[in-house]
């Protein structure tokens, strides 16, 4: 179920029985607004309901088109000039990642960058509706073959209650021909928090060649904060972190209207923590930054009219970055602010 672009509407699907019995459901894939019930299974012949509505349902305040489609059988998968598809088995969320030579990452939090990479399939996200048979797939159309190096990452992001290590296969083209592998015979296999790296890199003339055929690492708490996601957040919503030595900034997404005003404040709770904020949009272009609200009050405030429906980020980091001595809790609110209502 995907809104129109130019709609304000949160989507929400749900699956039922003829019973109305609640079989699946879905709000958001990754941190956009679309909702999506991938390959579920049914488990008799019989009638089925499909509820198609917005996220709060009568409470909701989001309105406009959207488009709706079913699929029945296993989903084609689009063909491209590079394309990376992952499989697995069980209810474990496994995440693909494809890093593109201008260095934009395409992933369940960002499914599609400017370069036109998109990811077409995300599974088993934050372990909800898992399916009987996850794939993920990232593909670049025909006709955007970029040269330059492309990271490859499988991570093994939330184990969903699932015990021991998830083996997987990975298949890698470039202008159809496979140039990279791994198949259930290799056993390969990811822990929780693993993530297996692999490269490749195009050349003039479309041709292509391995660079690191794929090895295990365990991300560092920085760069599960920076590369594995960014959390969503929705207006009204506040959420709690760190910052530290150890993770120097965090990273959040939220969708937005053209003409919103809102208001992002990092305030600290413990310790010596000096925030900053830094609002951007999707193509990572820098929007707003605020260091301190005043001369006597650390804590950060940006507010601000969006010029664009679509994604923003939010970033929460600490005076000096890396280098930076400050640490300690921070609270984060988005707030909408409501327009002026004509008298």
């Amino acid at each position: 179920m995907t809104a129109d672009v130019d709609s304000a509407l949160d989507p929400f699907l749900a699956l039922t029985d003829a019973q109305l019995n609640e079989l699946a459901f879905n709000d958001n894939t990754g941190t956009g607004r679309d909702a999506r019930i991938l390959q579920f299974p049914l488990p008799a012949d019989g009638d089925y309901y499909i509820l198609a509505t917005r996220a709060g349902l009568l409470n909701g305040t989001t309105t406009g088109d959207y488009d709706l489609v079913f699929t029945v059988g296993q989903i084609a998968l689009q063909p491209g000039a590079v394309t990376a598809t992952l499989e697995w088995s069980g209810e474990a969320d496994l995440n693909l990642f494809v890093r593109a030579p201008t260095g934009r990452i395409v992933s369940w939090a960002v499914p599609r960058i400017p370069s036109g990479g998109a990811l077409q399939i995300d599974s088993n996200t934050n372990c909800e509706t898992p399916s009987a048979q996850p794939v993920e797939h990232i593909f670049w159309p025909p006709d955007a073959l970029l040269e330059g190096t492309y990271d490859i990452w499988v991570w093994y992001q939330n184990d969903c209650m699932m015990d021991g290590p998830v083996a997987f296969s990975l298949n890698v083209t470039v202008n159809g021909e496979t140039i990279l592998e791994v198949s259930p015979e290799d056993n390969v296999t990811l822990r929780p928090d693993n993530r297996y790296e692999a490269q490749i890199r195009v050349v003039e003339g479309g041709q292509s060649f391995v660079i690191e055929s794929g090895n295990i690492t365990r991300p560092t708490p920085q760069q599960r904060a920076s590369q594995g996601g960014d959390t969503p957040i929705v207006y009204g919503q506040s959420v709690t972190a760190t910052i530290n030595d150890q993770v120097y900034g965090r990273f959040y997404r939220f969708a937005g209207n053209e003409g919103d005003t809102i208001r992002i404040t990092a305030e600290t709770l413990t310790g010596t923590l000096d925030p900053i904020l830094v609002l951007r949009d999707a193509d990572d272009n820098n929007l707003a930054v605020n260091d301190d609200i005043s001369p006597s009050n650390r804590n950060a405030v940006i507010t601000y009219t969006l010029p664009a429906n679509g994604q923003y980020i939010i970033a929460v980091t600490r005076y000096g970055l890396r280098e930076g001595t400050t640490n300690g809790d921070y609270r984060l609110t988005l707030e909408l602010i409501p327009s002026p209502q004509p008298e």
